[in-house]
């Protein structure tokens, strides 16, 4: 993926189980359900700090 702007880039916040990163995530994608441009992700910090750990 690519973005386009940087400084539109929303981040909502780190969260210590899955469950609670789906709700917030759920939430901010309900909430921009008629804006086809915004697109929100759940990424899992770890993959991203060790990618090549199992």
């Amino acid at each position: 993926m690519k973005f386009t702007d940087l400084s539109a880039v929303d981040i909502v916040g780190i969260f210590p189980n899955y469950r609670t990163a789906y709700d917030a995530w759920k939430s901010k994608a309900q909430a921009t359900v008629d804006n086809a441009g915004t697109r929100y992700f759940i990424v899992h910090l770890h993959r991203l700090l060790e990618p090549d750990a199992s």
